[in-house]
Order: C-alpha cells, then sequence, then structure tokens
C-alpha cells in the first residue's frame, strides 16, 4: 500500500460449479469502503480494477495468475494486481471474482478485504496490526506473537490485581472475594485514551489482529478434577485467554462492525465453553458472558 496504489493477490479457489470449462481469468473489483454496501461487478473506477487476468498453474504448483506480469515468478509481487488512483487517506474495500471461458462470473463475487488505508507512511500500530493477520496466516506462529506483543502493548494496559485481605477464616483461592479480586478478565483493559483518539480504520484493524493472534498462542488447560486450587488457576487461564477476543468485541462496537462483533463474542464463547459446562459454573463467567450478550443486544436483529 502506498499514498496512491495497493497491490493485491487474489486468492485461489475451487467452486462447487466452475462454469464452462473451468476458471479461466479473474479480475479485481473495489471501491471507497461504505457501510452495509457489498462489491459488484460494476466496481471498476479505478485503475486495475475490472481487468481480467489468466490464471492456471505456475512453477511452484499453486494456482494464480499467470502470462501477463512483467515479474519473474520468483518475486514475491508475481501474480498480483495493482490499483492505482485511489484517494489518500480514504479507506477502500476490494473483492476478486473468477470467469469461465466464456467470460460469465462463476459463482458471484468473493468476499470484500478488510478496509485498506493509503497513507505513506502507514501508522506504525496498523502496519504491526497488519503483520499480525498477515503472519498467522502463514504460519510464522514467532512473528505474529511479536507483533501482537507491540499491538497489546500499545491498545492495553494491566491494572494490578486487588490485594485487599479477605475474611479472616479463609485465604488464597479458597475466598470467593479473593477470587474475584483476582479475575484476569478485570485486569487487562483497553487503553481508552488511545483508543477514542485512534481512526476507525486502525480500531478495525486491531480488533482483526487480537482475533488472529488467538491462533497464535498457547491454548489455555481445560480445568479437570482435581484440587479446588488446580481447577482455579486453569480456570484464570481460560478467562485470560479469553480476554482479547472480548477486547476485539468492544472495538467492533466501537467502530459498528457487526460482522467483526459477532464474530468475537463467538472466539469469547468458544473459549468459555468449558467453563460454562462445569457442574458448578464459575460466578466469574457472569462478566464476560454478559458483555457477550450486551454486545449482539446493541445490534439490531437483521445485522446478526
Amino acid at each position: 500500500v502506498t499514498r496512491s496504489e495497493v497491490c493485491l493477490r487474489p486468492v485461489a479457489f475451487t467452486p462447487k460449479d466452475p462454469g464452462t470449462g473451468g476458471i479461466r481469468s479473474v479480475a479485481v473489483f473495489g471501491k471507497p469502503a461504505a457501510a452495509g454496501v457489498s462489491i459488484s461487478l460494476t466496481n471498476t473506477d479505478l485503475d486495475g480494477l475490472g481487468a481480467r487476468h489468466a490464471v492456471g498453474a505456475r512453477v511452484d504448483g499453486t494456482v494464480g495468475i499467470v502470462g501477463d506480469t512483467a515479474l519473474p515468478e520468483s518475486d514475491p509481487l508475481h501474480g498480483c494486481v495493482v490499483v492505482r488512483g485511489l484517494e489518500a487517506g480514504t479507506p477502500h474495500v476490494f473483492a476478486s471474482a473468477a470467469f469461465d471461458a466464456k467470460g460469465e462470473v462463476v459463482g458471484r463475487v468473493g468476499a470484500m478485504t478488510p478496509e485498506l488505508v493509503t497513507a505513506l507512511p502507514l501508522p506504525r500500530l496498523l502496519i504491526w496490526a497488519y503483520l499480525v493477520r498477515a503472519a498467522a496466516q502463514v504460519g510464522v506462529d514467532e512473528v505474529a506473537r511479536d507483533a501482537l506483543g507491540e499491538v497489546t502493548r500499545a491498545f492495553t494496559r494491566f491494572v494490578p490485581p486487588d490485594r485487599r485481605p479477605g475474611p479472616p477464616h479463609t485465604v488464597g483461592l479458597y475466598n470467593p472475594l479473593a477470587v474475584w479480586a483476582q479475575n484476569p478478565g478485570d485486569r487487562q483493559r483497553l487503553t481508552s485514551e488511545l483508543a477514542r483518539h485512534s481512526p476507525e480504520p486502525l480500531l478495525r484493524a486491531v480488533a482483526s489482529a487480537l482475533l488472529a493472534g488467538e491462533a497464535v498462542r498457547p491454548p489455555p488447560p481445560i480445568p479437570a478434577p482435581g484440587t479446588a486450587a488446580s481447577a482455579a488457576v486453569a480456570e484464570m487461564h481460560r478467562l485470560a485467554f479469553a480476554k482479547l477476543p472480548l477486547l476485539a468485541m468492544h472495538l467492533a462496537l466501537a467502530v459498528d462492525d457487526a460482522h467483526l462483533v459477532v464474530t468475537a463474542a463467538a472466539r469469547a464463547m468458544t473459549a468459555l465453553r468449558p467453563l460454562c459446562a462445569a457442574a458448578k459454573p464459575s460466578p466469574l463467567l457472569l462478566q464476560p458472558v454478559a458483555a457477550c450478550h450486551a454486545a449482539l443486544r446493541a445490534l439490531e436483529p437483521a445485522r446478526l
């Protein structure tokens, strides 16, 4: 991405109905981002949009754009479509479509990309957020974790645990009040000042990065029968693991992205499912479950 152009690579897929003679070409379509409006075959106003590119098997065995690029296949940008004429500082979305031998579209236009903002230089945190997703997608977990750390250090803060003593007859994890004070769901919070003054594309990118980072974090242990202390520790780990999708959900609400809100809430509830299935669910589940419920209730039924 530069100030006025972007390089996109259509993703290969196998349609249920390959059309006449299979997929022979692809094209990219796009437009400035607008809430609730999908991309169609008519969105070809920018240079590079709507042009058909032949597809086929490449030297490395993958399927992609072939034959119409000046770059060798060893070049990382080989097989990309360059779109020019973007308005600087304006979020754009793109999607690709496949065509058969007759030039008819196969299926329909594919899923839209996240909003891409043309800027030079790109904001540092936006780059880190994009890197989390890209590294997680290609399986470079160490890079994804490092980038996720940069994002979370900027957008979240940790509140010290409450060290107030509990009732004299109980201590530590056996004291319900002490357990509530140690709730990891209360400790990690959004840096509200930064979130309040960040542009929507950055908030959306950070929310997506928090969700993508879930794949590169070690999964928490599932609470198993045993001592009360060991079960409580496993419970704490799982509550902490669910925190990133919960934070992503709040950011998605801030930018009114219904799809991202639903995705984040589903991820959070998936992480908490083992605790919900316990014979005696923990009272600490009330806060995250209530947050998911409130977030979904905030959306109109038609957007779910």
